[in-house]
């Protein structure tokens, strides 16, 4: 999949708004005002191929991003690969600038949990997480950019501070993972 110029559209500020359907006539005859439409990828997976078009259409005319919240990508264990299948079809048939994911846990034991959960910040989940952008970069084409879970807290059983265990997941996973870090 070749997204267009993800890594120097991301630098630069920009309005949006997140997609949805009652949200869309104003969001199509105001495209002069709107510089990127976030997607949530999870939703599509299972829409009828109208509602998939549509968000093509969209795609061609103004910056659209796929966002997922079901891969799971900061969990010790490997996503599921049916989800990564589905994330690169709707990539491949969308035609996003850029795809994301949050560094979350959503499930474990076999059970979906149903909430995105920041995950406690171990050596376990930084290996499973760059194991994951890697499956996720192989399945889809290119790496998501990825977003923390805001919290309040730290998460139980945490050794690392956020930023810390985040900068050891960028440095562990693709080289092509786009990262911002203070100078």
């Amino acid at each position: 999949m070749k997204f267009k110029n993800a890594r120097e559209n991301t630098i630069q500020d920009r309005v949006g708004l997140g997609w949805r359907p009652e949200l869309a006539v104003g969001i199509l005859s105001h495209l002069d005002r709107i510089d990127v439409v976030e997607v949530i990828a999870d939703d599509l997976f299972e829409a009828p191929r109208d509602e998939r078009r549509a968000i093509r259409t969209l795609s061609a005319q103004t910056a659209v991003v796929l966002h997922g919240v079901s891969l799971g990508l900061a969990s010790s264990v490997p996503v599921e690969a049916k989800l990564l299948e589905k994330t690169a079809r709707l990539c491949e048939e969308v035609g996003p600038e850029y795809w994301s994911e949050h560094l979350a846990f959503v499930r474990g034991g076999g059970l979906e949990i149903g909430h995105l959960t920041a995950p406690p910040r171990t050596d376990a989940t930084i290996e499973g997480a760059a194991a994951n952008l890697e499956r996720a970069r192989a399945a889809v084409g290119a790496a998501p950019l990825v977003e923390n879970i805001a919290t309040l807290i730290d998460p139980p059983g945490s050794d690392y501070v956020e930023i810390d265990w985040i900068n050891k997941i960028i440095d562990a996973a693709p080289a092509d993972l786009p990262a911002a870090r203070p100078a």
